[in-house]
């Protein structure tokens, strides 16, 4: 949302205390404000750039390794019972879970760049890059590691190769809709993109509103939940020239913002947390074992297909004692769509 605190301490003095519909908040609910925001990456356009090895940037192959095979993803152990189960509504992921198919590449981030902004990086590794892969047949209906590979890559940027797309792919592409009426991208569209150090506030549905009574208590105050909408609502500062909400929703690090819930509590329940609903101790316990969870990166789905009939997010969690470690193994996918 903000370029730096300087900048956030402006649109905060425009949007809640000049132009606010009903009271302003007070000089200590800007200070509340000013200490709960977060460092964040902003995955933007990079226009103009060429495309080069090992570039931060969205859809096509991955550069890794020549050699390297693409990851594929297993049929589940379940998979002709969850077939059948979903035959009658959705035969198209029926017909896919029962086969081994390739992850689906949805972007690349050059970790180098990012350490070039260390109070926003100091959490990653400062080299190699990070490549992201999603399964679209499976991820959709079940979350957790089994539905994404994130690999960390150390090879230097010259002897990197771009891999070629799966033909499976591409065949799963083709034959989604025969009748052309719909689209399930596979694989999506190359794109040059750029890290984007911001600050952000957080989404008002998320375990860190849970967590902070005070910031609650200001998003919840009927004279000021207005404002604090419009403070998340990515339409201010640097992202007033973007016309595309969905371009402002891919993010590294930082506190998500979910399509539906935080999606970090996907997590801690398949880590055996009792399933929502939730209320009193149990959600603040919730949301205190869900800030054990970092968002790793988000993508919009309907950016990244540059379709307007593809929707929802796809998130990529980790552990923050395995992002400490450098330990990408387990992280978890949670897909969402309104």
């Amino acid at each position: 949302m903000f370029r730096d605190r300087d900048h956030a301490r402006a649109v905060i003095q425009n949007i809640a205390i000049d132009d606010a519909d009903e009271e302003p908040i007070s000089s200590e609910q800007v200070e509340l404000l000013i200490e709960a925001l977060a460092p964040q990456f902003w995955i933007a356009r990079n226009d103009g750039s060429a495309i080069h090895r090992g570039m931060t940037r969205l859809g096509g192959g991955p550069d890794l390794p020549d050699g390297t095979v693409w990851p594929v993803r297993p049929a589940p152990p379940d998979a002709e019972r969850t077939a059948a189960d979903l035959e009658q509504h959705f035969d198209w992921i029926a017909k896919h879970i029962v086969r081994d198919l390739p992850f689906e590449f949805l972007a690349q981030i050059d970790l180098t760049e990012a350490a070039t902004h260390p109070e926003h990086a100091s959490a990653l590794p400062h080299d190699g890059r990070l490549l992201f892969f999603w399964d679209g047949v499976v991820g959709l209906i079940q979350s957790g590691p089994a539905a994404c590979r994130v690999i960390w890559d150390r090879t230097p940027a010259k002897e990197l190769r771009r891999l070629a797309i799966p033909r499976a792919l591409e065949e799963l592409d083709a034959a989604y809709d025969p009748e052309g009426r719909f689209k399930k991208p596979y694989v999506y569209p190359e794109r040059p993109m750029r890290l984007n150090p911001i600050l952000t506030l957080p989404d008002r549905h998320t375990a860190d509103m849970v967590t902070n009574g005070l910031l609650t208590a200001l998003a919840d105050d009927m004279r000021h939940e207005n404002s604090y909408a419009r403070l998340t609502a990515m339409d201010e500062g640097q992202f007033i020239t973007d016309g595309l909400r969905g371009a402002r929703l891919h993010r590294v690090l930082g506190p998500p913002i979910p399509d539906q819930d935080d999606p970090r509590f996907d997590a801690i329940v398949a880590d055996g947390f009792p399933p929502a609903p939730w209320k009193g101790e149990q959600l603040t316990d919730a949301a205190r074992r869900a800030l054990d969870w970092q968002l790793l990166a988000q993508f919009n789905l309907g950016d990244l297909a540059q379709q307007d009939l593809t929707e929802g997010m796809v998130y990529f969690l980790i552990r923050k004692t395995d992002l400490a470690a450098h330990d990408f193994s387990r992280v978890h996918a949670v897909y969402q769509q309104t």
